[in-house]
């Protein structure tokens, strides 16, 4: 550390520690900056047959008036899904996070709680996938059975006794009508939890960082975070 970086930290803290420096604030532009550091972000999670990944790709943060509000944090995610070897959904999604930041002394990072997850919706772009019941049912269909018109993918299923069980066979049942917004309705109770606890434990947590000048110091000397006035305060 530099003579000069030397006098500025001692009289920043002095200043801190006489209460003439009170806390710092942080408007959202600010607080995106530190957002972008910490994705993309995946979390994988099983479903009946397979395992489904989602990656929350952006994040976009707006501050609130006070702790009430809290945080909006609008993300888009990416979402696929495999049930026995097959790929039967893959999707962009947008959703709109709450909730309320914390200063963790222990660990000298930023986290959030309170954590609500709502409004999310598929995107319908390039990146769709979903495939039409009729390709659902003949890619589980055994080739003996692929010229029948109406078989459904129970009966498709039934065949394959070994590998699809009840659980999986009911599962697949979700995506029979091909409908994007229906699955992803149905698999939103999971990503909540999923979300939740992942930021709640401090997976999505941001690190105060020893090499910036005032991260370093509210890391030391921090005591809380609130919300006031669309800006987040720091306050010593």
């Amino acid at each position: 550390m530099t003579l000069y970086k030397k006098v500025q930290n001692w009289a920043a803290r002095s200043l801190i520690r006489s209460k003439r420096i009170k806390e710092v604030r942080y408007n959202a532009q600010q607080l995106n900056e530190m957002v972008v550091q910490s994705l993309p972000h995946q979390e994988a999670f099983e479903v009946p047959g397979g395992q489904a990944t989602l990656v929350v790709m952006e994040a976009n943060v707006s501050v609130g008036n006070d702790n009430t509000e809290g945080l909006a944090i609008k993300v888009m995610c990416s979402l696929e899904i495999s049930s026995l070897g097959r790929q039967l959904y893959r999707a962009h999604i947008d959703g709109l996070l709450k909730a309320v930041p914390y200063f963790n002394q222990a660990h000298k990072t930023v986290r959030l709680k309170d954590l609500v997850l709502s409004n999310m919706t598929f995107v319908n772009d390039e990146y769709l996938l979903i495939q039409s019941s009729q390709d659902i049912v003949k890619s589980f269909t055994p080739s003996i059975l692929k010229g029948i018109v109406d078989v459904t993918i129970g009966s498709a299923l039934n065949v394959m006794s070994g590998v699809a069980t009840p659980a999986v066979k009911e599962y697949l049942n979700v995506f029979v009508d091909a409908n994007k917004q229906k699955v992803l309705d149905f698999h939103q109770p999971q990503i909540d939890s999923i979300l939740t606890a992942q930021i709640e434990n401090g997976a999505l947590e941001y690190k105060l960082k020893e090499s910036d000048f005032e991260e370093k110091i509210f890391s030391d000397l921090g005591q809380k975070i609130d919300v006031d006035n669309h800006e987040l305060v720091f306050k010593f």
